[in-house]
């Protein structure tokens, strides 16, 4: 997948790609820093907490394999993922060389059961139809499930019908699936991030998020499935001041939350990050150091560079809400 990338930008052409962990930045730290500009690398602090908190119940690194058939199966965090494909972009560009397929069955405030998918019908009918059609038409041999806000709102009092719900989703997923056992993976919800008046307090409604963030790590755990802790991994006090807000009403996450998540479940799976960087010389020549780019042209005048170079891996966009907001600059380039 190695793609052209022509790079116009003043003094040092530096970008990275948004999805960073620890091995990255451990590479980084053996090289002198340039010039810093057009960043998009969070900070080192946050990276140190999303790899002590964001950790997989299923100590083994999680590992897509030829000719898997995932399943995102939830309620509107997969749903509005199909609108952005963060996450089956984060998936998909790991293992480039890998024939996977996708199917998302999100809906919209769904419950374990399906009580969302049943429409104006009976409550089961939902369930009926996840059972009998969709799940038995995508045998999946991997399932990400991501459950747990709307159930949120049953408080204290609905944890232990959550748990069983699930419980039951996951048996009926493996029998669609047949007699190989499905890879699972559990997803907590997010917090409910804090916005101005008339948006509600959310401190009590993230008491309850974290009883069933809890719930779920200790269902992963017995299951055997990995668990990936959104409700920690996307807490604003792991990020900088100035960043856009992850979510647009508290609960629903924004294109520019989905990419954090999809950096929270790659350092959950213990991923090395698709990252470049390259460094310019006064002398014109290449920094040593740099790394995931082969340069193949390079020139340097006294306020700029221009470089054609091949990318060894496909790596993201800029994040457009970080541009719009001047908190890293703006993009040096394109791709």
């Amino acid at each position: 997948m190695n793609r052209f990338a022509t790079l116009v930008a003043r003094g040092v052409a530096d970008q990275f790609s948004p999805r960073h962990r620890a091995s990255a930045l451990r590479r980084l730290r053996t090289t002198p820093a340039p010039v810093r500009r057009g960043l998009h690398l969070l900070p080192v602090a946050f990276l140190a907490i999303l790899a002590s908190t964001v950790c997989a119940q299923n100590t083994n690194v999680f590992e897509l394999r030829d000719g898997d058939r995932v399943v995102f199966l939830g309620d509107t965090f997969f749903e509005r993922e199909q609108t952005y494909g963060h996450i089956e972009y984060l998936l998909t560009t790991h293992y480039p060389e890998r024939h996977v397929t996708f199917r998302n069955l999100g809906w919209s405030a769904d419950t374990p059961l399906g009580l969302s998918r049943s429409g104006f019908g009976f409550p089961t009918e939902g369930l009926h139809r996840l059972r009998t059609n969709d799940l038995v038409l995508a045998k999946p041999t991997v399932a990400f499930l991501s459950y747990g806000m709307t159930a949120s709102f049953a408080g204290a009092a609905g944890l232990s019908n959550f748990v069983a719900e699930m419980e039951k989703l996951m048996d009926l997923v493996q029998e669609a699936a047949g007699t190989n056992p499905v890879r699972f993976v559990l997803l907590s919800p997010i917090r409910h991030e804090r916005h101005p008046p008339p948006m509600p307090d959310p401190a009590r409604h993230n008491e309850d998020l974290q009883r069933y963030t809890d719930a779920l790590r200790q269902l992963a755990g017995r299951r055997q499935a990995h668990f990936v802790n959104l409700f920690e991994a996307l807490n604003p006090r792991n990020f900088p001041p100035g960043l856009p807000p992850l979510t647009d009403d508290g609960i629903h996450l924004t294109e520019h939350g989905y990419r954090r998540a999809a950096e929270a479940i790659g350092a959950a799976f213990r991923w090395e990050s698709h990252i470049w960087r390259v460094g310019i010389l006064a002398n014109g020549q290449v920094r040593e150091g740099s790394f995931g780019v082969t340069v193949h042209e390079l020139s340097r005048t006294t306020n700029s560079a221009r470089l054609v170079a091949t990318l060894e891996q496909l790596v993201p966009p800029p994040d457009p809400a970080l541009t719009r907001s001047n908190r890293f600059g703006s993009s040096p380039g394109r791709v």
